[in-house]
């Protein structure tokens, strides 16, 4: 299979005679069948910090105010929070619960925000934020 990145800037592709030749490389070796090209836009993912962030010490604090551990505060807060409805063919409005590891840097954060803000509506207990967070390690 052949991947390649097109990098698109103001309207324009930047790299296209990058894109080119690497195309007419590929093409000799398809066969004589039917090919289905596909373009994906890339997406930056939530950032390593803001993993460890997540991770520890939020989901600790989360699982505290819960009274669960952190596999099922994650869960929880994932199902509440990070669910879209689709209708199946039972014409029935079900429920998916989407991965944190898809989500891009903004919409991590905006996940994070509304947990915070869901947790100090529901328990009146205010999470950390990213600056009230200090990592000491030892070596």
């Amino acid at each position: 299979m052949l991947k390649f990145k097109l990098i698109k800037e103001n309207g324009n592709i930047t790299n296209q005679e990058q894109v080119i030749k690497q195309f007419q490389e590929y093409l000799p070796k398809l066969k004589n069948w039917m090919h289905v090209i596909e373009i994906k836009a890339f997406r930056k993912t939530r950032s390593l910090n803001q993993n460890r962030f997540f991770h520890w010490p939020f989901l600790t604090h989360l699982a505290d105010i819960l009274w669960c551990d952190t596999i099922t505060a994650k869960d929880e807060a994932k199902r509440m929070h990070l669910s879209v409805p689709y209708t199946w063919l039972d014409q029935h409005t079900h429920w998916k619960v989407l991965s944190t590891a898809n989500l891009t840097t903004i919409e991590f954060e905006a996940f994070i925000d509304r947990l915070r803000l869901w947790i100090d509506e529901d328990y009146r207990v205010t999470l950390i934020k990213p600056s009230q967070t200090e990592f000491n390690y030892e070596i």
